[in-house]
């Protein structure tokens, strides 16, 4: 199809799709749906326009996300009970099928979906549960250390 001179796209002819139709449009004004530079530009242009947006919305995820960790939290340390303080209590993963800590994830913007599927892989340990979890699950080094 063609512009007509009115500026408005013709009817794509038969056996064509509106996409390339709207292709056409776009060779025919001299740019590229394709033009990677172009689009990157645009795209670095517009983050720097609208950073606010941006760091709001991240902000914004982040925030749902915390929340969401605090509500599987709620039922405080699996082994002894301690419920005192939310940040006193850390997700201790029992399965190796580990993808990455929750706290990173929420760095890199999972999703509550997510997080939660995560999650499920984990139990809540209070730090003082969580470090002894760790300390008896590893082979200690029964060496002498050697001071210098």
């Amino acid at each position: 199809s063609v512009m007509a001179s009115t500026g408005v796209s013709q009817a794509p002819s038969a056996g064509s799709s509106p996409v390339v139709a709207s292709n056409e449009i776009w060779y025919h004004k001299g740019m590229s749906c394709g033009d990677k530079e172009y689009h990157k530009a645009y795209g670095q242009r517009h983050y720097l326009d609208n950073k606010d947006r941006y760091h709001a919305a991240r902000d914004r995820q982040q925030k749902r996300a915390r929340k969401v960790l605090l509500e599987l939290k709620a039922g405080g340390c699996a082994r002894c009970g301690y419920n005192d303080c939310a940040s006193a209590l850390d997700f201790h993963h029992v399965s190796h099928d580990k993808e990455m800590t929750l706290s990173r994830a929420i760095k890199y913007g999972w999703g509550e979906k997510r997080i939660r599927i995560e999650a499920k892989k984990c139990i809540v340990l209070c730090a003082n549960c969580h470090r002894e979890q760790h300390h008896c699950t590893k082979k200690l080094d029964t060496t002498p250390a050697v001071v210098v």
